[in-house]
C-alpha cells in the first residue's frame, strides 16, 4: 500500500474514535496501522494533507514512532514537508505541525534541525523562522501549564512523558544546541526575528 492510501487510512480511523476512546487504545491504533511504514514519510505526508488539529493529536498519539527518532530522521520530516506556505496564512493548515511538535512538546528548535538539511532552500528557512517567530508564545511551553493540579497522570500520559524524555536524549546527545527548554516565548521570538532580519 501507499503511504496516501495508508495515512489516509489512519486519518479516517483515528478521527472516528479521536475523541471518544482513551488515548492508550488510540495510539495503539496508531501503532498497529503504521507498522512498516517509514515514519518520517508518514508525517510529511499528514502535514501536507490534514490540518493543523488532526496533526496535533496525530504527532501526540503517535509516540511510537518517534521516541527513537534521530536527528537525521527529524531532518528528512522537515525536508519533506516542502513546499511550505507563507507562515501569516498557514493557522489551520498542518504545513508546520512538524515545527510546532518539535519546538512546543520536545523543545528542539525546529531551525537547527533544518539547518542541518544540506539541500534546505533559504526560503524555507525563512518560513520556519516566521513561522515561529509569529506562533511564538503558542510554542513555548507555560510554566503555569505544567503545575501539579492534583489529578493523577493517565495511562498515555505517562506514555507520552516517558517518549519525550527518551526522545529528547536522542537528540540533544547529537546536538546540545537544539534545546530550547529555558527559552522564554520573548527570547524564541527575537531570536527568530533576528535571523530573518540577516
Amino acid at each position: 500500500m501507499s503511504i496516501a492510501t495508508i495515512a489516509n487510512n489512519i486519518h479516517q480511523t483515528v478521527s472516528s474514535v479521536l475523541w471518544t476512546v482513551r488515548d492508550v487504545a488510540v495510539a495503539d491504533k496508531i501503532g498497529l496501522l503504521s507498522s512498516g511504514v517509514d515514519a518520517a514519510e508518514l508525517y510529511c505526508y499528514n502535514c501536507l494533507h490534514f490540518g493543523r488539529q488532526y496533526n496535533a493529536a496525530f504527532f501526540m498519539l503517535s509516540s511510537s514512532l518517534w521516541r527513537r527518532f534521530s536527528l537525521s530522521d527529524w531532518a528528512k520530516v522537515v525536508a519533506g514537508v516542502h513546499p511550505r506556505p507563507e507562515p501569516l496564512w498557514a493557522w489551520d493548515g498542518g504545513h508546520f505541525a512538524d515545527v510546532s511538535f518539535l519546538i512546543g512538546r520536545l523543545q528542539i528548535d525546529a531551525l537547527e534541525v533544518a539547518r542541518s538539511i544540506a539541500h534546505v532552500e533559504a526560503d524555507e528557512l525563512r518560513k520556519i523562522a516566521g513561522y515561529g517567530a509569529i506562533h511564538a508564545e503558542l510554542l513555548v511551553p507555560n510554566p503555569e501549564d505544567s503545575t501539579d493540579d492534583g489529578e493523577e497522570a493517565d495511562e498515555y500520559e505517562l506514555i507520552l512523558l516517558s517518549a519525550v524524555s527518551e526522545a529528547r536524549s536522542h537528540l540533544l546527545g547529537e546536538a546540545p544546541v537544539l534545546d530550547l527548554s529555558q527559552v522564554s516565548a520573548l527570547e524564541l521570538r527575537e531570536r527568530l526575528v533576528g535571523l530573518l532580519r540577516r
